[in-house]
């Protein structure tokens, strides 16, 4: 690229070589090089500027990929990878990225792929995305391998192992290359030591996890005893008896009525009964 900026003269082939780059860096496809407005634009600004068509993109973009790869690191790449799960709808999603020392000895990191699994957390639907990483980047001769301690790890690796073998004729050994992630390692032994000595959790705060965290400068609610939740429901239930056996509107009409009419009433019923 500083080549190209360095050229003072107007070079036709340099131009699509440029928009070459520009193709695959913005992932669009060679067709893009034949819109009609893109030629008059180029025309406008420079007269006598021609672009070359699909086909010789897609063979010079071949050309510089094969330039680049003899440029390509000879060191070895660390491939680490970890494994999550939603917590709504129980999706697993495999997130793998590389790591290599440059140079210029600067550590670097490059995400590789993002991989749902179809089940569950099992070695051997860890491996099939895994393989399939490994054979689409053309890295299966150079890399170890870092995960965490979990048995699913080892039954993918001595898998993924088997997968290169058939696919690609060579032996990866991650079950040897294999490194252990020395943060699960501590955890592992601080969890084992606590267990061992049976401390007590009084005193501890309670851990929530029906949350994925908690917010700042903010108090924690405090459980009522059950005492009083259970006076607390009395005294609703008595509420509801004191409002059923309150007066209603029929009652309130009752007692509005003439008395003498009500004792009619009822010397009306004793002579039907009576006959």
């Amino acid at each position: 690229m500083k080549k190209f900026i360095q050229v003072a003269n107007f070079d036709n082939r340099t131009l699509n070589q440029l928009l070459v780059m520009w193709l695959i860096q913005s992932s669009l496809p060679w067709l893009r090089l034949t819109d009609r407005l893109l030629a008059i634009s180029f025309g406008y600004a420079r007269r006598g500027i021609t672009l070359n068509s699909r086909t010789w993109a897609a063979a010079e973009a071949h050309r510089l990929y094969v330039n680049l790869k003899d440029k390509a690191l000879k060191s070895k790449i660390t491939l680490i990878h970890d494994v999550w799960t939603t917590k709504g709808n129980r999706q697993a999603f495999l997130g793998i990225i590389a790591t290599y020392i440059s140079d210029d000895w600067v550590f670097k990191v490059c995400h590789l792929a993002l991989k749902y699994i179809a089940w569950t957390h099992r070695g051997k639907y860890l491996a099939v995305p895994m393989a399939s990483i490994i054979m689409k980047s053309s890295i299966a001769s150079k890399i170890t391998q870092t995960t965490d301690s979990g048995s699913n790890n080892h039954t993918m690796t001595v898998e993924v192992d088997r997968l290169i073998v058939e696919k690609l004729r060579v032996d990866l050994n991650l079950a040897s290359n294999h490194v252990r992630c020395f943060c699960h390692k501590i955890a592992l032994i601080l969890t084992a030591g606590l267990k061992a000595i049976d401390i007590s959790t009084e005193g501890l705060t309670p851990e929530k996890q029906e949350t994925l965290g908690f917010i700042p400068k903010l108090n924690a609610i405090v459980e009522e005893p059950e005492d009083q939740d259970v006076l607390a429901i009395n005294s609703d239930s008595e509420e509801e008896d004191i409002l059923e056996d309150g007066p209603d509107d029929s009652e309130g009409e009752s007692d509005n009525k003439e008395p003498g009419r009500s004792q009619e009433n009822h010397s009306n019923q004793n002579r039907t009964q009576e006959g």
